[in-house]
């Protein structure tokens, strides 16, 4: 069966509501419940999301049953408390001192994130919990060798008023790291800054910031200064799209009636290819990897800075910190514990943060079309399915757009907000919400890590989902095959798209929605897909119904080589026979050499296999990419060893960015 009414409702369910226990659905369950069958009806027969909003909005039956649970949202989320980071703090440093600084940085960590800033709460260490913790923290990745880490500690307890006792180590320590980083000049002023801070009673420090001077004087190149490089992305091949944004200029946008917009190749595509490397227009951690990652860049996180106010969520860096709280954090930060306990999915937490994310003013000028919207229509006109949705549908997903309205009035988005009234910004940005939470249904994509057992252990590799995003150009022109000609991949929270397989002028270039043909039997992927996505699947792979791994023997399909024709010769690897005509135009064609160039092609693969647990990936992979290009060359699909080189080449391709030993 391709339909399930069933799993299709669970899976709808899910995208909005997600598995956990909250609070939504009981609340959208009496409204359905109070409104009735021919309310719903009508409700259903409405056009666009503005008048559903309204119609939520302005019911005068309804008001009490809608608008009386909304008015109860107030300010719900984790607070910091210096006494829990002090006792923290003080098992960290008992850990130092038993030279288990592994421990000890989880624990000043969890120190860090718990301490109010800086003279909040001056009933515990005189107003310093937070400048104390990250000081010690810094002993300790010191010791860890966490050079780059450690310098930032020190240098944010010197903002956060590090006593001065404490001063003239703070420098030397950061001189320390500095030289380990091989930033030599920045030592040499470091150490210089310090010596600002000696007394008479510091007379062993002027000694060893001296020798630290003479030190770094006699070194032979002493003004070379390396600094970490930024994390770097793949290029795009052949230049970027005028058209497509973060697209290569080897793909053009295509649409038509039936398949909606496709990408095409408008040059030979090579495997190996990067044709698309985009930022999320918007993503969101999943609400389980809080304590674990970075909440703005999605890193795992080593060490961690905390938001001022709450101790629910972490970053990896200052920087990380900065951009958050001062946009989408400044709104979210008090109400996240009451967003996660109502039970949303990470959907409509993504719905949310493309409005948190930029400024009331980004959408004043939008809704009056004073800015170039490009970049945001393009997530508005994602397909949406609304000819497919169901009156009851629409009236959860509107009121889930009037929660997350609730929660912006509360948290002072809206300057001046009526309480009672919706003004005409209000009214816009709700049904853009309600817009999102039917388009991100259909087109999020999640963001996943590598985890290994041990370097280069790819047997053994597990994917972990840690965030979801929307990528606007991946998203719209992209569409499903089963067996796709791309692979994908991330780069920090960029998708990456890379081509798996050669393509000609005009083809189709396809991504994969989750279920491929060798892992997944013909009626499964079309259930999954037509109860997930809402469409059938008519890819190639599909109609031919081609066989899954378990299925796969060593029969092949080689090309006809005869210049035009689209013949396919059938054979097996096995197969003694030396020619075999083609049916098409009626030449013979040479199975015997041919099965022996795939023979050796085989080989070429298996000493890919041997690069890969080796750790040798870029030979690994330019063997897989020659291969694929190889065997699509000579014969079709499907064959067992091409769709392994696929599942191999993006291990490799992955295991560039966001993969991690655990």
């Amino acid at each position: 069966m391709e339909y399930d009414p069933l799993y299709t409702s669970v899976c709808n369910a899910i995208t909005l509501q997600s598995q956990r226990q909250g609070f939504f659905q009981d609340y959208a369950n009496t409204v359905t419940s109070e409104a009735g069958p021919v309310w719903i009806e009508e409700f259903g027969n409405l056009q666009t999301d503005k008048d559903r909003f309204l119609k939520c909005f302005n019911d005068e039956k309804l008001c009490d049953v809608i608008h009386g649970p909304l008015q109860n949202i107030q300010p719900l989320f984790r607070k910091k408390s210096a006494k829990i980071a002090q006792i923290r703090r003080l098992e960290g440093e008992s850990a130092i001192l038993s030279n288990n600084n592994s421990r000890a940085l989880l624990l000043l960590t969890q120190s860090v994130i718990q301490a109010p800033y800086t003279d909040c709460d001056k009933s515990i260490d005189n107003g310093l919990t937070l400048t104390l913790a990250l000081w010690h923290r810094s002993t300790a990745l010191l010791n860890l060798k966490e050079y780059k880490l450690c310098l930032t500690d020190v240098q944010q307890s010197l903002k956060e008023k590090l006593p001065e006792d404490f001063k003239i180590d703070a420098y030397y320590r950061m001189s320390e790291c500095y030289i380990e980083m091989k930033m030599f000049p920045k030592a040499r002023i470091t150490l210089k800054l310090g010596i600002n801070f000696l007394d008479s009673n510091t007379s062993d420090w002027k000694k060893k910031l001296d020798d630290k001077i003479n030190f770094l004087d006699k070194l032979a190149n002493p003004d070379i200064s390396l600094t970490d490089s930024e994390e770097k992305h793949p290029i795009i091949t052949d230049g970027l799209n005028l058209v497509l944004p973060n697209a290569s200029s080897l793909i053009q946008a295509k649409s038509s009636a039936t398949t909606g917009r496709y990408a095409v190749a408008t040059n030979f595509i090579k495997t190996g290819d990067t044709l698309v490397v985009e930022p999320p227009f918007s993503a969101c951690l999943l609400p389980d990897k809080f304590g674990s990652h970075c909440h703005h860049c999605f890193k795992r996180l080593r060490s961690a800075y905390a938001c001022k106010d709450c101790g629910g969520i972490a970053f990896c860096s200052i920087e990380c910190q900065d951009i958050a709280c001062k946009t989408y954090h400044a709104f979210e930060c008090k109400f996240m514990d009451i967003l996660i306990g109502s039970g949303m999915s990470i959907l409509c937490h993504i719905a949310l943060r493309t409005v948190t994310q930029q400024k009331l003013n980004y959408w004043l000028q939008h809704f009056t079309n004073k800015i170039d919207a490009s970049d945001f229509n393009r997530v508005l006109n994602l397909v949406a399915h609304e000819e497919k949705r169901s009156a009851i549908d629409f009236v959860n997903r509107t009121l889930m757009a009037m929660f997350l309205l609730r929660v912006l009035k509360c948290s002072g988005y809206f300057p001046g907000s009526d309480e009672d009234k919706l003004s005409d910004i209000e009214l816009y940005i709700g049904s853009v919400m309600l817009r999102l939470l039917q388009t991100l249904q259909f087109n999020a994509h999640e963001i996943y890590e590598t985890l290994l057992k041990t370097e280069n252990d790819f047997r053994s590799s597990k994917v972990v989902y840690k965030a979801v995003g929307i990528y606007p150009t991946v998203a719209a022109y992209f569409n499903h095959d089963c067996y796709p000609a791309v692979a994908r991949y991330f780069s920090g929270k960029n998708i990456v798209l890379r081509a798996l397989r050669p393509l000609a002028p005009g083809e189709v270039v396809p991504e994969n929605y989750g279920p491929v043909f060798c892992k997944k039997k013909l009626i499964e992927r079309k259930r999954h897909l037509a109860s997930r996505y809402w469409f059938q699947c008519i890819c190639e792979s599909c109609k031919e119904d081609w066989p899954s791994f378990s299925e796969m023997d060593r029969s092949i399909r080689f090309r006809c080589k005869v210049k035009n024709c689209q013949g396919l010769i059938k054979t097996s690897l096995e197969n003694n026979v030396e020619k075999i005509k083609c049916s098409e135009c009626k030449q013979y064609f040479n199975v015997t050499d041919n099965v022996c160039l795939v023979k050796s092609y085989l080989d070429s693969f298996l000493h890919a296999t041997e690069f890969m647990d080796k750790g040798e990936l870029d030979k690994a992979t330019a063997i897989l990419s020659e291969f694929s290009d190889q065997m699509h060359l000579i014969c079709k699909p499907p064959f067992k060893e091409m769709s392994l080189s696929h599942i191999a080449l993006t291990t490799c391709w992955a295991n560039n960015s966001n993969t991690y030993i655990i």
